[in-house]
């Protein structure tokens, strides 16, 4: 058996009025008696908001399309517009530069399902194939 330390990750339900504290019993479905039990301390616990905030829509300048910097994805764009809508540039960072997660709810005919899905084009165009592999989209 190995001595390296074993790291559990799992969302435990919490329920209102909070208890004080929850016991977690971790057993093994392999070694018969392997198991620990854990108190853990509700007293300093600080709660996200049940309903968090939408993100508010900033005042920012339109972004041109030449923020693509790269000539043939701005052909794709230049036929439509020359400006990205308010939501689009809010997005661009997010889509354009990082691989973090991003939802974006936005009314219909802004062009927000469009644009994500040509981000992503542009990204595995650009040999990003990990991220080709993880991209999911629900459009409606």
């Amino acid at each position: 058996m190995r001595k390296e330390p074993q790291e559990l990750v799992f969302t435990i339900p919490i329920t209102e009025p909070l208890p004080p504290q929850y016991y977690i019993r971790v057993m093994s479905d392999r070694l018969l008696g392997c198991c620990n039990t854990v108190p853990v301390s509700f007293q300093h616990l600080i709660l996200p908001e049940l309903h968090p905030p939408h993100t508010d829509l900033l005042d920012l300048d339109p972004l041109p399309i030449s923020a693509l910097k790269d000539l043939q994805f701005e052909l794709l764009y230049s036929d439509r517009f020359t400006f990205f809508n308010p939501i689009q540039t809010q997005i661009f960072h997010c889509l354009y530069h990082t691989d973090t997660n991003c939802l974006v709810g936005a009314p219909t005919g802004n062009c927000s399902n469009i644009f994500p899905r040509s981000f992503v084009q542009t990204r595995c165009y650009n040999g990003l194939n990990y991220f080709c592999r993880k991209w999911k989209d629900y459009c409606s």
